[in-house]
């Protein structure tokens, strides 16, 4: 090698290196901003194949998250299945092509993307024996990824079940330190052991204090009766409390560590209560931002659904994670009277901002769509309630308010529903006539009609499905529930005079 091809060569390396370490400068800090509120693509990369969970990662996908007004998605992945079990422990190329494919398509699209280690069940079976073989995964992701923009994070592990809090501590440091070796100034988020809740993040250490490109993350699905197995309702002054008082926390510890936060899993199944999940949903995007948290909903394709992928849409979630914050309409409260529905929310925006305010509705089959106006709003005539007097018999109604500002931004409030409980025929009844006891029940349910033949009863969940019927010929009868879950039911009675309805809690 002569000398000038040597200095050619030096020149080219220490550009290379400058470029490399100088490529991502956003701090942690300055991420958190820019993140804002965010969603997963779960279910997508991270079982054990990709397919095995959910429909395959498709670039339109992206398109829709940017369209919605997502600025940042979680790509869970996993790494195992794809890795040799032998060292030099080498990742697939296939794999690593795949995972950079679908990273690409976010950050073409100027997404914040975050990309992980995912349900690595042989990690956690064996933090001894497989501590080599993600330091070897993480170093190959390190190099692959280092001259991606700084849009792109790193996420350790996702929810290391089964590893010591000591264990997880010794792991954050090492990957950390192997990722630096690549990606000096990439965004690196960690967390603690098993679920990742904020407790156990917050008596996790901290991998490098002096570190500005660190960022934690927690998990948030309490309470998990309710969230992560649809029990009960969720709403209470209690539960808000909770939940408020629990974010409260993390972002007393986030500023007196330096340490921006983000909440990158939360929400509640399909399976529970509607409105409780609409509002649950809406509390936790408000104290995320009041809590300085950056965020992404938890979203499978599956039991926390908001991209329905085949269909190239969003269900109600989506816009309740774009839209709410702590000046956005709360406290929705619906009641029939009289056999119409009754409207009633909290207005929290500066009535002067205000140019009008609409009232949406929507049935099972239909969108939303515009059933009323109030114009010329004022700090005297902000509305606060509504009488929906065309309601869809013997159906669900959908409901939601949209404040419509100077600046002509139109924000919608989270939706709300409530099941028409008017008689279903020309036979009216007052539903007063048929009495349901105990109410709330554990085991069985009474149902009486004074001098009334029911034909049949058909109980209905708080989703509109139905989940028990039963056939007769009597005046009144005993239903065993005790296989019910905890929730609202509906008890539709089919009689000689026509249709009656009324509601119970099962505890």
């Amino acid at each position: 090698m002569t000398m000038i091809n040597y200095f050619k060569n030096a020149f080219v390396i220490i550009f290379t290196l400058m470029v490399t370490n100088t490529m991502a400068q956003m701090t942690a800090q300055e991420a958190r901003v820019l993140m804002g509120r965010g969603i997963n693509m779960g279910n997508t990369l991270e079982p054990p194949y990709e397919g095995d969970w959910a429909p395959k990662a498709e670039e339109y996908y992206f398109d829709m998250y940017k369209e919605a007004g997502f600025k940042n998605v979680r790509v869970p992945v996993r790494w195992d299945k794809h890795t040799d079990t032998s060292a030099p422990y080498t990742i697939d190329d296939d794999w690593m092509d795949r995972v950079e494919e679908v990273v690409d398509w976010g950050l073409d699209r100027d997404l914040i993307i975050v990309i992980n280690c995912h349900h690595e069940e042989s990690f956690q079976k064996d933090y001894e024996g497989q501590k080599a073989r993600y330091e070897s995964i993480w170093r190959q992701i390190a190099i692959r990824f280092r001259n991606k923009s700084e849009n792109l994070f790193f996420e350790i592990m996702n929810e290391p079940l089964g590893i010591a809090q000591e264990q997880i501590e010794e792991f954050n440091e090492s990957i950390l330190g192997i990722i630096r070796e690549y990606n000096p100034t990439r965004v690196v988020v960690y967390s603690g052991i098993e679920y990742t809740g904020s407790d156990l993040l917050m008596k996790t250490e901290i991998p490098d204090t002096q570190d500005p490109y660190l960022m934690a993350y927690y998990h948030s699905y309490q309470p998990w009766s309710f969230a992560g197995q649809g029990k009960g309702t969720w709403g209470t002054k209690a539960d808000i409390w909770e939940m408020k008082n629990r974010m409260s926390a993390v972002q007393k510890w986030s500023v007196e560590n330096n340490i921006p936060v983000y909440l990158d899993e939360f929400g509640a199944q399909r399976d529970c209560d509607y409105n409780s999940r609409m509002y649950y949903y809406a509390k936790c995007v408000e104290f995320a931002l009041d809590y300085d948290h950056s965020f992404a909903a938890w979203d499978d394709s599956w039991e926390f659904e908001t991209l329905l992928r085949a269909e190239k849409s969003w269900n109600d979630i989506k816009d309740v994670l774009i839209y709410t914050s702590d000046s956005s309409i709360t406290d929705l409260d619906v009641e029939l009277v009289d056999n119409n529905v009754h409207l009633t929310w909290e207005s929290r925006s500066d009535a002067d901002l205000i140019t009008k305010v609409l009232v949406e509705k929507r049935t099972e089959s239909t969108d939303f769509s515009v059933i009323a106006e109030f114009s010329d709003i004022s700090a005297e005539t902000v509305p606060f309630e509504y009488l929906d007097e065309d309601a869809e018999i013997g159906a669900y109604s959908y409901y939601r308010l949209v404040e419509v500002y100077s600046n002509e931004d139109s924000i919608p409030s989270y939706p709300i529903r409530i099941f028409n409980e008017k008689a279903l025929s020309t036979s009216i009844i007052k539903n007063e006539e048929m009495v349901v006891y105990p109410n709330p029940v554990t085991d069985e349910i009474n149902i009486s009609l004074a001098d009334i033949l029911i034909d049949s009863i058909k109980i209905y969940n708080s989703n509109g499905q139905l989940v028990l019927l039963e056939q007769m010929q009597s005046n009144e009868t005993s239903i065993n529930i005790e296989n019910l879950d905890q929730g609202i039911y509906y008890i539709v009675a089919k009689t000689n005079k026509g249709l009656l309805q009324q509601s119970f809690v099962k505890k």
